[in-house]
């Protein structure tokens, strides 16, 4: 069970966690940018928020700090996902009622659709039995 399953109201940047780190370690940005073999700039907008993490620079980050990569991504994922600019829904799905599909079309979607669902709810429910005799096994 998950102890807080809160969102926070200000998304953190994984560049705000390791500009941390190199505050904590008293590494300068210049010489960190030098080991990765990145601009220094590039470095600076990263560990102010202003540029994505990507995997390349996770994988840089993990090679000369050793810290793991992978909770970087996902924070930098979790931050993408919580400052999305919020759209409407219809802006993203067009309403089906704006589509003038004519109704026996309609109903000809809706029985293949209705058939598909059954041949896959027919393979997921009942599975075949192999035997010893049989190719599968």
């Amino acid at each position: 069970m998950i102890a807080n399953n809160m969102t926070p109201a200000v998304p953190t940047h994984p560049g705000a966690i390791l500009k941390d780190e190199l505050e904590f370690r008293g590494i300068s940005q210049r010489k960190l940018a030098e080991e990765m073999g990145i601009r220094y700039t590039v470095l600076n907008e990263i560990l102010n928020g202003h540029r994505p993490l990507t995997k390349k620079t996770a994988l840089l980050f993990e090679a000369v700090l050793g810290i793991d990569s992978e909770p970087l991504l996902r924070l930098q994922t979790k931050y993408n996902m919580l400052t999305i600019k919020p759209v409407r829904s219809d802006e993203v799905v067009p309403s089906l009622k704006s589509t003038q599909v004519p109704t026996s079309k309609k109903l000809t979607q809706s029985a293949l659709l209705s058939r598909e669902a059954e041949q896959l709810e027919e393979k997921v429910c009942n599975p075949p039995v192999f035997t010893e005799g049989s190719q599968g096994f």
